[in-house]
């Protein structure tokens, strides 16, 4: 019987991927091969382009999108062919620290909690790379999911929102689960925005932002509960923009009539983020 893996990382990929990006997933399958971890850790790739299939190592698992699905759906039709106890989804613009990677796996292979939050490096703009090690953001970019989990809680995927899908998930697969953090910053997380441009957006796009930041309030309205305590929802920092609101107050206000939630703590957070805590955006 085939023994199953401990992690899999999963590639969400698009016609944009540069030469640079699948050189660097290349090169990490090798380095697995070489350094006798492709027994132990797998590399999978969700694409919607056969022509680029051809360009990747032979031995990376690739499940075509032949439908072109959001990954929401992609993972609800999908979750049962990860092989492995774990799975983290990750960019092709980001990357893996390969010196902490046995580390991560010796983690993995001793622990059974659902998700595992880890630090990180965030890629800036300028070059810079800032450590990081939050708490329970329920963001993909420092979050690994265990498998069986994942599975369990994939009727919460069933969704429209077209936008913030990688916060939408991490809070689907979030529900009345176990949690643990860990400092092993085996990522260099890209956060440079390039599918976003600076500058007005048209009246299609703003109702679409609007709507999806909607689904994830309303999606945190019903689970809240079912949440750990200590996550708190920092997407509402997606429409404090110009394109939407003139002032801070005004967003506030609206804020507090989309948030259910009428615990005093609840409402004293938005109002520090709101007017404290988050930069003004400029998508």
């Amino acid at each position: 019987m085939k023994n199953k893996k401990i992690l899999s990382f999963i590639y969400t990929i698009d016609e944009k991927i540069n030469l640079e990006e699948i050189t660097r997933i290349n090169f990490f399958q090798k380095y697995l091969e070489d350094n006798s971890l492709d027994n132990l850790v797998q590399i999978i790739i969700y694409i919607n382009n056969y022509k680029i299939t051809k360009a990747f190592n032979k031995k990376i698992t690739i499940l075509e999108n032949e439908k072109n699905l959001k990954k929401t759906d992609f993972l609800y039709e999908n979750l049962e062919k990860i092989d492995s106890k774990y799975f983290k989804l990750i960019k092709a613009k980001d990357k893996i620290i390969f010196n902490w990677l046995k580390n991560l796996i010796y983690e993995l292979t001793n622990t059974n909690v659902d998700l595992i939050q880890h630090s990180f490096y965030k890629k800036y703009k300028s070059g810079e790379q800032k450590y990081n090690n939050k708490k329970l953001n329920l963001l993909t970019h420092n979050t690994i999911f265990k498998t069986k989990k994942a599975i369990k809680n994939k009727k919460y995927l069933l969704t429209n929102i077209k936008h913030f899908e990688f916060q939408y998930i991490g809070m689907a697969f979030g529900i009345d689960s176990s949690w643990k953090n860990i400092n092993i910053p085996y990522l260099i997380y890209n956060n440079i925005l390039e599918k976003i441009k600076k500058g007005k957006i048209n009246q299609k796009q703003k109702e679409e932002y609007w709507n999806d930041l909607v689904i994830l309030l309303d999606f945190y309205n019903k689970y809240s509960n079912n949440i750990d305590k200590t996550f708190k929802p920092n997407f509402i920092k997606y429409a404090l923009n110009k394109n939407f609101f003139n002032t801070r107050r005004q967003y506030f206000k609206q804020i507090k009539k989309e948030i259910k939630i009428k615990k005093l703590k609840t409402k004293i957070w938005i109002f520090y983020m709101i007017f404290f805590k988050f930069k003004w955006l400029t998508f």
